[in-house]
């Protein structure tokens, strides 16, 4: 059973997670289809806020595979997260922020916990 502290901790990253959501989505709504262009180091940022809003939006590290307006954030995915660390350790490289290398490996560790004994990695957990 969940410690209540442990409930409120996934209550505030799924809230967190959300409000991250939301802003990436309006951030292009409002900007993204208007005339004024963003600049490629504006874009990337959204882009890897999304990624970690995608991440912080579930408890083991990994990355959600999907966001749903009617159902939230769904569970980690291994093919998805697997593709977003090279992505995060090339924008950490990029922007010198050590935060993006350290949630890259935070899914590394997520994919290797959930590794199968012949090196496979499962479809769903």
């Amino acid at each position: 059973m969940l410690s209540n502290q442990s409930v409120q901790k996934q209550i505030v990253n799924r809230l967190s997670g959300y409000l991250r959501a939301v802003r990436a989505s309006l951030a292009d709504i409002f900007v993204g289809r208007s005339k004024i262009l963003l600049a490629n180091d504006q874009h990337m940022r959204l882009a890897a806020e999304w990624l970690a809003a995608a991440q912080d939006a579930t408890p083991d590290g990994g990355v959600s595979a999907l966001y749903s307006v009617k159902t939230g954030w769904d569970v980690s995915y291994p093919e998805t997260t697997g593709y977003i660390i090279t992505t995060l350790l090339n924008y950490a490289h990029l922007t010198g922020q050590n935060a993006w290398r350290d949630r890259a490996i935070r899914m590394a560790d997520w994919l290797l916990s959930v590794q199968l004994s012949d090196g496979a990695f499962p479809q769903r957990v």
